[in-house]
């Protein structure tokens, strides 16, 4: 489980299953996602501990620093990629579905095309007049493999839910304003000098306790 929750910066702006996002599934629309993120608005950032890391190369105990190029450049994109998944509108989601896609590898945008996933968020969000703002993240365990081509992330979003039908929301034990945490295990692989998202799995939605404010 993640164990440091951090504030949510300014939302910038995936969720992947209708139902399959309170599942746990990957590939069909969630119903926490967001807005597209402005373009020099900082990720939200966890809070840190000088002393210790999340991070290791995978299969070993050899550490990875908050402060290593890689680790830096793996986090931005994770929290970025939330941000544009985490805060939408039905007004908003199919632009913020856009900026979504531009952190997934092609293999992941062709398999996720080829599940109907942008056309069935959309209509997620327009036929339930839903509204999701994320209110923070935390980072759990992570490893980057040893040839440094491929990583996996422990991630959680905190957020909330602005607006809904309210049929929608009561058939899957939702509330508005209620803080929801997401956990989530992103795999990403590195395509250049670029990280980008090839895998995510994603725990069933659940109430989170008061976020540090």
């Amino acid at each position: 489980m993640p164990t440091r929750p951090a504030r949510a910066g300014l939302a910038i702006c995936l969720i992947l299953a209708a139902m399959c996002a309170l599942t746990g599934c990957v590939g069909q629309p969630d119903a926490a996602s967001p807005a597209p993120p402005a373009a020099e608005s900082a990720p939200p950032q966890p809070q840190r501990d000088s002393t210790q890391t999340l991070w290791t190369i995978e299969g070993s105990d050899t550490p990875l620093l908050d402060d290593d190029p890689d680790v830096i450049a793996i986090q931005r994109t994770v929290a970025l990629h939330s941000a544009a998944v985490d805060n939408r509108t039905a007004n908003t989601v199919e632009t913020a579905v856009g900026e979504e896609f531009s952190f997934y590898s092609e293999e992941f945008i062709a398999k996720l095309d080829a599940e109907g996933y942008r056309d069935a968020t959309i209509a997620l969000y327009r036929d339930n007049d839903l509204t999701t703002e994320q209110l923070g993240v935390a980072w759990s365990r992570s490893t980057i493999s040893q040839d440094r081509i491929r990583a996996t992330v422990g991630f959680e979003s905190i957020l909330h839910f602005t607006t809904g039908i309210d049929e929608y929301l009561r058939a899957r034990d939702l509330e508005q304003n209620e803080r929801y945490a997401q956990a989530r295990e992103l795999t990403l692989v590195k395509v250049g000098d670029v990280w980008m998202i090839d895998d995510i799995r994603k725990a069933p939605l659940a109430k989170s306790p008061t976020l540090n404010e």
